[in-house]
């Protein structure tokens, strides 16, 4: 290749486009296209379009040209064109023709530049052309418009903001920082992209808040940046998150930053914190009966209360975390109306998890603290004791009672004819068998103890001893125990494991249930006196209070009697008072009333309710302190009957009993009851 003349060509061709040019500007003598001034005269943004004007069409205007013929027979061709600056590549938006002599108000001549010609952002020059009617063309000086439609940082988040000061990291935004510095101080991270004009819109808010109106709205001019100590007057103390946003000057909103996380603690901090305190081990401990005492035994999903005073300078959104020994810690946000006491559950899993595989009595720390952002405030601990351990194989369903891994019993007649678990007539009079398989593990000190039909009193025991799993033991059950109880169907029988010390908890097998129905008299459901009264110690007893309306009556319900009644049988009462509150034979006051009522099918499901009168017959016998027995039997072959014997009186401090007003408020609640005379 000749390089020199490639480089004189080169040359050459430069010179030649420099007198091009030159010859072109001293054509350019006509004004520029007016565009909008969107910034009110400031020359350093002058030409960018805010980002919401970027959707509109761009009104331009041309001001009338100095050559601008005054004949009306002449006119001017005016071409208004654009292009990218980037290209140079003119491109003709409308061609006018502009007639002469007309009124210089009809100036400047207005254009509408669709906004399809800056959809994309850029660099854009308008300009225009004039070819006068005497064949002179001028063309105009440009217009340059800015299209931007990228925020700042290149639309990407930026990075989280920081506290001049490391302390407020650390222990949070205070109401002195607040006023030795005049306001939180922040830098806003270095980023990509920086002009003048950018602004920075700064949000704080704490949990649950809606971060709506910035903290701060300010164009960037320096860093660090100070928020006004007012602006954080209506937050509520806690964990603040602190998050910003930046804006150019055209308007573009680029995306959230990280968040910068810290504490709001411009309020008293909390004090006055006592003690937690657990119910349930009022007594210094915590075993398996106390937690079963919650009602209803919920099993596996029981919770167990621990109770925190409500404490001074509280805020609703603090957090009191409990901790149960080792166990994971429960939050409880407290709200914006605490209760006092602070109540929080601790669930039973957690409580049977910290225990593990303890054997006795596990001491326990019980402790909490309450959080206010990230600031803890530590609470004096209380320590009780723990005991869970049962004997026996583990229960899967604790603290459930029944522990189905534990073998049932089976009961067998002292006739040795009767089926498993069932007692018959030849029977009678003989003792029962009760038999097991002996549960495992079997550890030392542990015993067994037979429940007949009752949780009061057992009626046999055994004292196993390690290596006796898995083999078969008898219980003997003597026949009085078994004539003592009334007759169920079905009856249980069952045993429970436990020290034999007495000492830590128990649990039972699944009851076997029992028909004993044709050996041992049906009992019918004792009857209930609604109204009764207690004496001082608690016994229940008929007194003034009892006696109800104009009669002074008696209310008494009768439970139901399903399935040993279907309905229709006849029930025969006797009523019966004493003058001795002890009611024995011989301190009978005055002669029995008896009366019969016929029960339906309803009523021996639901039981019935009436009322016994008038007083001077069914109450005054049992003079000052007395005592009364009501019997029923019903028509059945065998009969079957139920009793129920209280205490009486018909007296009261000051004499016999007045009459008093309860029977509209009875009658309101429960309705009119039937009355048996």
């Amino acid at each position: 290749m000749n390089t020199k003349v490639s480089k004189r060509n080169s040359i050459a061709r430069a010179v030649a486009n420099y007198i091009r040019k030159a010859g072109r500007r001293r054509n350019a003598d006509l004004a520029a296209p007016t565009i909008p001034d969107w910034w009110l005269g400031d020359l350093e943004f002058a030409g960018l379009v805010p980002r919401a004007q970027q959707e509109e069409d761009m009104e331009v205007m041309i001001n009338i040209w100095p050559g601008y013929s005054t004949y009306t027979d002449e006119y001017d061709m005016l071409y208004f064109e654009w292009c990218l600056e980037s290209t140079e590549d003119w491109k003709v938006f409308q061609e006018e023709t502009v007639i002469g002599g007309q009124d210089p108000g009809v100036f400047p001549i207005r254009i509408s530049l669709t906004r399809d010609i800056f959809k994309d952002e850029g660099r854009f020059l308008l300009r225009y052309r004039v070819q006068t009617y005497l064949g002179i063309t001028n063309t105009s000086l440009t217009a340059r418009f800015i299209i931007d439609k990228t925020p700042p940082n290149d639309n990407m988040s930026p990075n989280p903001l920081a506290f001049v000061d490391a302390i407020v990291g650390t222990d949070g935004i205070t109401d002195d920082y607040l006023q030795a510095n005049g306001g939180l101080k922040v830098t806003i991270p270095p980023y990509s992209d920086t002009k003048n004009g950018d602004r920075i819109w700064v949000y704080a808010y704490t949990a649950e808040e809606e971060a709506v109106n910035p903290v701060y709205d300010a164009e960037l001019t320096g860093n660090p940046v100070t928020i006004r100590s007012d602006a954080f007057n209506a937050l509520t103390d806690g964990k603040i998150d602190f998050k910003y946003r930046l804006f150019d000057k055209a308007g573009n909103k680029g995306p959230e930053s990280d968040l910068t996380e810290t504490s709001l603690l411009i309020k008293p901090l909390p004090t006055g914190l006592d003690k937690p305190v657990v119910p349930l081990a009022s007594d210094g401990l915590l075993d398996l009966e106390d937690i079963r005492s919650i009602l209803p035994p919920a099993l596996r999903a029981l919770s167990i209360p621990v109770h925190i005073k409500r404490y001074d300078d509280w805020q609703s959104k603090d957090t009191v975390i409990l901790t149960w020994g080792g166990a994971q810690p429960i939050s409880h946000l407290l709200g914006p109306i605490p209760g006092d006491p602070i109540v929080i559950q601790v669930p039973y899993s957690f409580i049977e998890a910290d225990y593990g595989n303890d054997t006795g009595v596990k001491p326990t720390t019980v402790s909490y603290v309450v959080q206010r952002g990230n600031r803890m405030f530590p609470a004096p601990s209380e320590t009780i004791n723990v005991n869970l351990f049962v004997p026996g194989p583990v229960n899967p369903d604790r603290p459930d009672p029944i522990n189905k891994q534990l073998p049932p019993v089976t009961v067998k007649g002292g006739s040795g004819t009767s089926p498993d678990n069932v007692l018959t007539a030849d029977d009678i009079g003989l003792d029962a068998a009760v038999s097991v398989k002996l549960y495992d593990p079997i550890g030392p000190g542990e015993r067994m103890k037979l429940y007949w039909n009752s949780t009061d009193k057992s009626v046999a025991r055994h004292l196993p001893t390690p290596g006796s799993e898995n083999t078969d033991y008898v219980f003997t059950v003597p026949w009085a125990d078994i004539e003592a109880h009334p007759s169920a169907v079905p009856l249980p029988v069952f045993y429970t494991v436990d020290l034999e010390s007495g000492e830590g908890n128990k649990e039972m097998c699944e009851p076997t249930l029992v028909d004993v129905s044709a050996a041992v008299t049906v009992q019918l459901a004792e009857p209930e006196f609604p109204d009764a009264g207690s004496t001082l110690p608690g016994d229940p007893i008929l007194n003034c209070s009892s006696f109800i309306g104009p009669d002074q009556e008696v209310a008494v319900f009768i439970p139901g009697n399903s399935p040993h009644l279907k309905g229709g049988e006849t029930l025969s009462f006797t009523w019966q008072c004493y003058d001795k509150r002890d009611g024995l034979p011989g301190d009978e006051a005055g002669p029995p009333q008896t009366w019969d009522r016929m029960v339906t099918s309803t009523e021996v499901v639901d039981g019935f309710e009436f009322n016994v009168g008038p007083f001077a017959v069914y109450i005054l016998p049992v003079d000052k302190s007395g005592s009364v027995r009501l019997t029923y039997v019903s028509d059945t072959t065998p009969p079957l009957s139920g009793e129920a014997f209280i205490r009486a009186a018909a007296w009261d401090a000051a004499g016999i009993c007045p009459i008093n007003t309860r029977e509209a408020e009875h009658q309101m609640q429960f309705g009119a009851r039937r009355t048996c005379r």
